[in-house]
């Protein structure tokens, strides 16, 4: 407990001058411990030194080491020379596609991102009845595919006669 009322302690006492102390008789022990056997025994091994400190010897001389060769920098490939990123997408030239498509009868058309990263692109297109009209759809990795797949497609239908 703590915060109490201190405690004092009386100093030790010293008794001046020498003082002669009785040793006391050593007895004798009728068998020694542990008892002898009848074999010769080994000389005792003797224990290791242990030291606080290395011995005063001095160390041996370090010897000249030879310079380290000079490391260039290290350089990696580019993910795309390794086959692991997907290179530019490729762009579409929507005024040379749009020229083809009205030559083939096309009204309107429509390109939409899905949600898992490819793209559909929907073309619709005039056929020789008023009434009716034609629909081609192609879906890609990239735009630039979907697009030249939508254009094959529609070429393809109108060489058929619409």
């Amino acid at each position: 407990m703590t915060g109490g009322q201190p405690v004092f302690v009386a100093p030790p006492q010293y008794v001046s001058g020498p003082q002669y102390v009785q040793p006391r008789p050593v007895q004798q022990v009728a068998q020694p411990w542990p008892p002898r056997s009848s074999q010769p025994t080994q000389p005792a091994q003797q224990a290791p030194t242990f030291r606080a400190k290395p011995y005063d010897d001095k160390p041996a001389p370090v010897q000249a080491q030879a310079p380290a060769p000079k490391l260039e920098p290290l350089t990696l490939p580019s993910p795309e020379s390794l086959g692991l990123a997907p290179k530019a997408p490729a762009k579409v030239d929507w005024n040379a596609t749009l020229e083809r498509l009205d030559r083939l009868g096309r009204i309107g058309h429509q390109v939409v991102q899905l949600d898992d990263g490819r793209c559909r692109v929907l073309l619709v297109m005039r056929t020789r009845q008023a009434d009716q009209v034609q629909r081609i759809e192609a879906t890609a990795a990239s735009e630039a595919e979907a697009v030249g797949l939508a254009l094959a497609r529609a070429e393809e239908w109108a060489n058929t006669g619409r």
